[in-house]
């Protein structure tokens, strides 16, 4: 079984003007340009009468060598969303209003594809080779995972900033 460390856990909450569909699309380019695989794990939409309620999990990895891999998950709840329309640079535009809050969650898997996993004997070597081999290895794929993590969640607050001056 491969071997899992959460290196970053975070919330962002928002409540106000914000485009849906902007913010989807961003936040999956931003993986892309990343080189990260995004699989769409959960979308649920609850209709209610002129609002609706949306979960979504997302769960996007990229392998970064044949020993480590990068995983980050979205767990996105966004509450009463509705469409509004506001006037942007002279023009009207459909926007929604809503509560938001992604959750996010950055672990690094070592051994993701588990060959160290044969025998007691294997894993023993397993643990010799990540405590004494490539203890700073583990530490610069840690901070690397920080660091995307710490990006993506920077760029979306800056795009709730923005978004909420409208």
């Amino acid at each position: 079984m491969p071997e899992k460390n959460k290196v970053f856990g975070e919330k962002i909450k928002h409540t106000g003007i914000f485009d849906f569909k902007d913010l989807y699309g961003f936040c999956f380019e931003w993986f892309d340009e990343n080189d990260y695989i995004v699989e769409e794990e959960q979308y649920i939409e609850k209709k209610k009468t002129d609002e609706k309620d949306v979960e979504i999990q997302w769960r996007a990895w990229k392998k970064v060598t044949d020993y480590f891999k990068f995983e980050i998950k979205l767990y996105w709840r966004i509450l009463g969303m509705r469409d509004v329309e506001i006037v942007e640079n002279g023009k009207k535009k459909k926007v929604n209003n809503a509560f938001v809050e992604i959750k996010f969650t950055g672990t690094l898997i070592r051994d993701w594809e588990g060959k160290w996993e044969g025998n007691a004997f294997q894993k023993f070597l397993r643990e010799a080779y990540n405590k004494f081999l490539i203890r700073d290895r583990i530490e610069q794929m840690e901070d690397k995972l920080f660091e995307d993590c710490t990006e993506l969640v920077d760029q979306i607050k800056a795009y709730f900033s923005v978004a909420g001056r409208r």
